[in-house]
């Protein structure tokens, strides 16, 4: 075991756990980007820098390992420097507009980075470059407007189902997300398993429309021997669930009582995509999510 010291707190943790993995074992909160558990530690995006002590520059938690009596700080104000210069980078790299993005809201792991270091602009410009969107899969769509070049996509499809569809072309800011080499996705060896869309951090892959995604859903039903529920509130984005019973039973608040065979509005009409609630584990996981927004805005009222 190897002890280490993380803001004040002395931990034991294995040899070989990363700072991030020491953080998080005791509940220390690092943000990222690139980084996912299912996945092996990349150090792409930066967002995850601490201050060690001892050491001359802030160094990536997801990729650095433990040392004995190693001491960390992940909440100096040289620390939240950095991290706005990050996210700061990444924003105007692309064209991120909020506000018309279908995962804003909640579900979009950058926008959610910004709030919680109290940014509500960045200071540099953006290049205003368009990039492609390929429409031609029939159930995800690839926007690399929204890609932060994290690579979670390429790694899941690699690392996870082992298809290796997914790739980069291009340097710098003109690398691209492509399928293959660089066919459309929807005539590329995508077998449709959706795994890239759930651990896409931002809008970059997404579920398609309504009809595309309840063909998906119904077929993942089938090969899971799953039960397809569908709901809605007031009508607008599609949530498909797999279970083996009603999911209403988790506690998934004002969810409407008559099922639709597919749709559901999941925040009130303001329409955001349920990209990760093919499962109980995701729609649970929402559930939870809404209900501490819920409290927090009540909060910010009073």
């Amino acid at each position: 075991m190897v002890n280490i010291t993380i803001d004040g707190k002395t931990l034991s943790v294995p040899e070989g756990t990363t700072v991030l993995q020491a953080a998080r074992s005791a509940d220390i909160h690092i943000p990222t980007l690139c980084d996912h558990t299912e996945l092996k530690p990349y150090g792409g995006c930066r967002l995850c820098l601490v201050e060690v002590e001892g050491a001359r520059t802030l160094q990536p938690s997801c990729t650095l390992p433990v040392s004995n009596n190693m001491v960390v700080k992940t909440a100096t104000d040289r620390v939240k420097a950095a991290r706005k210069f990050v996210l700061t980078l990444i924003f105007s790299e692309r064209n991120h507009f909020c506000p018309f993005c279908q995962v804003s809201g909640g579900d979009c792991e950058l926008q959610n980075a910004a709030y919680a270091e109290e940014m509500t602009h960045w200071q540099l410009q953006p290049n205003w470059q368009p990039y492609p969107v390929d429409a031609s899969h029939p159930y995800f769509v690839l926007d690399n407007n929204r890609c932060i070049l994290c690579r979670r996509c390429v790694r899941a499809c690699g690392e996870l189902v082992g298809n290796f569809t997914l790739g980069f072309e291009g340097r710098g800011a003109r690398n691209l997300l492509v399928a293959d080499l660089g066919v459309p996705l929807g005539e590329s060896t995508c077998i449709s398993c959706g795994v890239c869309v759930q651990v896409c951090p931002t809008g970059a892959l997404q579920f398609g429309e309504y009809e595309a995604m309840k063909k998906l859903a119904a077929k993942l039903a089938k090969e899971k021997k799953l039960k397809l529920y569908g709901y809605e509130e007031n009508g607008g984005t599609h949530l498909f669930v797999l279970a083996k019973e009603d999911p209403t039973k988790f506690g998934y608040p004002k969810v409407a009582k008559k099922a639709l065979k597919g749709k559901v509005s999941l925040d009130g009409g303001i329409g955001v995509p349920a990209m990760a609630a093919l499962a109980v584990a995701g729609f649970k996981k929402y559930s939870e999510r809404r209900t501490r927004i819920e409290a927090e805005a009540k909060k910010a009222k009073k």
